[in-house]
C-alpha cells in the first residue's frame, strides 16, 4: 500500500515524516543517500520497530503528462510522489499502527491525487487499452 503526495518538494515530505517519527513516537531516523531511503527506529511498549520509507517520483504520471494525447499541458508539470513504507524488523501489528495512525495522517503532506491527476491516470489507461486493442486487431 503506497500513498501519494503532490504540491510539495521531495525534501519537505521527508522532513514532515521525520518530524512525526521523532516528535510523536520519540524515534530516530537515518537517511541513506546511496539508496535514497530513510530508515526509522521506533520503540513501542511491545517491540522495537525498524522500517523504511522511500519516495519515488511517479513515472506513470510523468509519462501520462508528456503524452501528446492529453489536454492538460496548459498547466505546469508538478511531480507526483509515491511514498512507500516497508517494515524491516519488529512486530507487524505495531508497524501498521504507526503507519496508519501516525504517518499516513500527515494530512498536509499525504495529499493523495488531485482531480486532475486522477483524470490523467484514467485517460492514460483508456488510451493504453485502446492501443492494445488496435495492436491485437
Amino acid at each position: 500500500f503506497d500513498t501519494y503526495s503532490s504540491g510539495f518538494k521531495f525534501r519537505t515530505i521527508y522532513y514532515c515524516l521525520i518530524q512525526v517519527i521523532e516528535e510523536k513516537y520519540k524515534g530516530s531516523t537515518h537517511f541513506l543517500r546511496d539508496k535514497q531511503a530513510m530508515i526509522c527506529f521506533v520503540k513501542t511498549d511491545r517491540d522495537k520497530i525498524k522500517f523504511g520509507i522511500k519516495i519515488y517520483e511517479s513515472k506513470r504520471f510523468k509519462v501520462a503528462y508528456q503524452n501528446s494525447d492529453f489536454t492538460f499541458h496548459e498547466e505546469p508539470y508538478e511531480p507526483l510522489y509515491v511514498i512507500r513504507f516497508y517494515r524491516l524488523e519488529g512486530d507487524s501489528y505495531e508497524f501498521l499502527k504507526i503507519k496508519n495512525l501516525g504517518l499516513l495522517t500527515c494530512a498536509d503532506i499525504m495529499s493523495g491525487l488531485t482531480q486532475r491527476q486522477r483524470k490523467a491516470f484514467r485517460d492514460y489507461y483508456t488510451i493504453m487499452l485502446e492501443k492494445q486493442k488496435k495492436e491485437k486487431d
